[in-house]
């Protein structure tokens, strides 16, 4: 299907007089590229699980950094990921890979420094949640999702009572 869609682009190519040989198009993202698209398969594929941990490990430096400073750890990772053969790529319009300049990489990969920041200060409070909650359960008591605490006999949420089993509340 892919090489249909190919066809499709060389053949628009040469009809507005563009060089076809030079088209940088992907039918199939390898191991090493970043998928710059949002949905879990995508997510899981190699490239952005090495992209994530990378992220991961530099979350305090770019914290601390200054404006200036945290362009050039997302540059690094950029640097790095292509070092590596990866290359960034997006779905086009006609559903083929095509990569991103450098700087749209550098651009993406500083927006998902920030992305993965959020998402990992929302872990760290639901695991609050939960601590606070483990602990309030200790005494029959059990922490609702919205903070507030409801007092259950079987350690059920109160609205959660007739799928426990539960006769109070």
């Amino acid at each position: 299907k892919w090489l249909q869609r190919r066809m499709v682009l060389e053949e628009q190519a040469f009809r507005s007089g563009k060089n076809t040989s030079s088209m940088d198009v992907v039918g199939l993202p390898a191991l090493a590229d970043v998928i710059l698209r949002r949905g879990r398969i995508y997510q899981s594929h190699r490239g952005n699980q090495v992209m994530k941990e990378m992220i991961d490990s530099v979350q305090e430096e770019y914290r601390a950094a200054a404006y200036n400073e945290k362009r050039k750890i997302a540059e690094r990772i950029v640097n790095h990921i292509q070092s590596m053969g990866g290359r960034f790529l997006e779905p086009s319009k006609d559903e083929i890979w095509v990569p991103v300049d450098h700087k749209e990489a550098i651009k993406r990969v500083g927006k998902a420094i920030r992305s993965r920041r959020a998402t990992i200060a929302a872990a760290a409070k639901e695991q609050q949640l939960f601590t606070k909650s483990a602990a309030e359960g200790q005494r029959g008591k059990r922490l609702r999702p919205d903070g507030d605490i409801d007092a259950d006999s079987e350690g059920c949420f109160m609205r959660l009572s007739k799928l426990c089993g539960s006769t109070t509340g």
